[in-house]
């Protein structure tokens, strides 16, 4: 949680996608992950499939976003 904090706060560094793997699966932590910057949470175990597909979606949605909003240049 405290990577993920001092990654999300720092603005060279805030884009880059951050997911906690982690045992604790209380809803509160899951929660606590997310409002500290988390892009997601996941707990153990998990399936190596959904892991894989969840970062993909997270790199294309930020490439998505990075088109939509880099400057139209002629």
């Amino acid at each position: 949680m405290e990577i993920c904090k001092k990654i999300k706060s720092d603005l060279a560094t805030r884009n880059i996608p951050v997911v906690l793997f982690t045992a604790a699966a209380a809803p509160e932590k899951k929660l606590e992950g997310l409002q500290i910057g988390a892009d997601d949470y996941i707990t153990k175990p998990f399936e190596s499939r959904e892991l894989i597909i969840r970062c993909n979606s997270l790199i294309n949605n930020r490439i998505l976003l990075k088109d939509v909003l880099a400057p139209v240049s002629d």
